[in-house]
């Protein structure tokens, strides 16, 4: 991949040469927060084979982005990363900037943690009224 030259050695990834360039990317976009793409594949792989209507459950695929883009930014924001590598990638920092520039860092986390927990709700489809 393009994170770390190993010449002479053969690639040890699972997926081959092609896969060790998606997953390098998928780092570089998203730190640590890549992770969060292997759930995301094996729920939208449940809904595929086993549900009949993929419409109704659009919605929920949206708000796991959703939680997976600003995992990325909360990471940036806390300067946290599991790998040590590169905290929240690319897309966390960028958004994290964007957010701080336009509002100052208490405000910005607090609309972070308020997205957040909307995806969630989204996600896991929570509902609080009867």
């Amino acid at each position: 991949s393009f994170y770390f030259s190993t010449a002479g050695q053969a690639v040890s990834n699972k997926a081959g040469l092609c896969g060790s360039y998606v997953a390098a990317f998928l780092f570089y976009l998203f730190g640590s927060a890549a992770f969060l793409w292997i759930p995301f594949f094996l729920c939208a792989a449940y809904l595929l084979f086993f549900k009949k209507n993929m419409r109704s459950e659009f919605e929920r695929l949206c708000a796991f982005i959703g939680v997976i883009v600003l995992s990325s930014v909360m990471m940036h924001m806390m300067r946290y990363d599991v790998l040590n590598l590169y905290p929240g990638g690319f897309v966390g920092m960028r958004i994290t900037h964007v957010l701080q520039s336009v509002f100052d860092p208490f405000i910005s986390h607090l609309f972070v943690y308020s997205m957040m927990l909307i995806f969630l709700v989204l996600c896991l489809q929570f509902s609080f009224i009867r």
